[in-house]
């Protein structure tokens, strides 16, 4: 039964929202033998200008797909699913956001979804995006600082392995013995937090497999050049020996000469890793460029499938 709260949650949605959601469970009476996707669907179905696609798994478990046009609207889905009723039954959620600023800037904010309850059967959780330019502001509660959501996810999703972060997390990220993530993707967005330089010395992640991590764009971030990793930087990370199970890595949006290109590749993680990207920042259009999204977007294509 579907407590006041959520009623309350409805009957708010319902007021805001004027275009009808398209869910794929259209039809109620289809899932009465299911009490998850009945209650879940009969939910989400009055939060106009969502777009929500509930797949039951092989284990009992469910995969989310959620589309939000607007970051406010976000807060409610992410305050029911994260309901003592829902959290334990997901296994994915993938969350996707239409809006942005006028330069494409994406601001999304995850206090209500990692706020009340833990996700103990989580194992992948991914944020899609359609900025124009390439950057998101991801937070807990708002403005340019991550403001500890990446460790925070960890937190709350204790078994995740794949997972991606639209902004680079800070120091929190790192303060845990062991997590078993084994896919990761970070973009740094708008400030990188020196998390190459804390992942260096981090032995928190023994099982990461495969690994991406995008450093700040200065041509659609107006960043001063001093924001980029210095090259330093990213030569002691691929010295580093904390992560024995390395397979992929992909490295983005650097600012290092040919000829220190070529100095990674001998580096240890250079020699040791089956596959190894490594591009320089690109100075053009980024939302008409295919090549170049490609290259931005190869590691997700890959590696996230769902």
């Amino acid at each position: 039964m579907i407590s006041q709260l959520l009623l309350d949650i409805e009957t708010a949605i319902h007021s805001q929202r004027v275009s009808e959601i398209k869910a794929s469970a259209r039809d109620y009476d289809e899932y009465k033998n299911d009490e998850f996707l009945y209650k879940f669907t009969r939910i989400c179905s009055v939060n106009y200008g969502y777009l929500i696609d509930i797949q039951p798994t092989d284990d009992g478990l469910y995969k989310l797909f959620i589309s939000v046009d607007n970051a406010p609207d976000s807060e409610t889905i992410f305050k029911i699913i994260a309901s003592s009723e829902y959290a334990e039954k997901i296994k994915s959620i993938r969350f996707a956001h239409k809006g942005g600023q006028a330069n494409g800037t994406v601001e999304l904010y995850f206090a209500e979804l990692l706020s009340y309850n833990s996700f103990p059967n989580l194992s992948f959780f991914y944020t899609q995006h359609f900025s124009k330019d390439g950057a998101l502001i991801a937070s807990m509660n708002g403005g340019y600082d991550e403001d500890g959501l990446g460790g925070k996810i960890l937190d709350m999703m204790p078994e995740v392995k794949i997972l991606n972060l639209v902004s680079a997390p800070n120091d929190n990220f790192f303060k845990r013995d062991y997590h078993p993530i084994e896919t990761l993707e970070v973009r740094a967005g708008y400030d990188n937090n020196m998390f190459l330089e804390r992942l260096t010395e981090c032995k928190s992640f023994p099982n990461l497999k495969y690994f991406s991590y995008q450093d700040i764009n200065l041509a659609f971030t107006q960043s001063p050049e001093e924001y980029v990793m210095p090259f330093e930087v990213i030569e002691k990370f691929m010295e580093s020996k904390n992560f024995p199970k390395l397979e992929t890595l992909s490295l983005l949006e650097l600012k290092i000469t040919e000829d220190q290109i070529q100095k990674l590749k001998k580096t240890y993680l250079g020699q040791k890793v089956k596959k190894l990207v490594l591009a320089n920042q690109r100075n053009i259009d980024i939302e008409t460029s295919q090549e170049y999204r490609m290259q931005r977007d190869w590691f997700i294509q890959e590696y996230f499938s769902f």
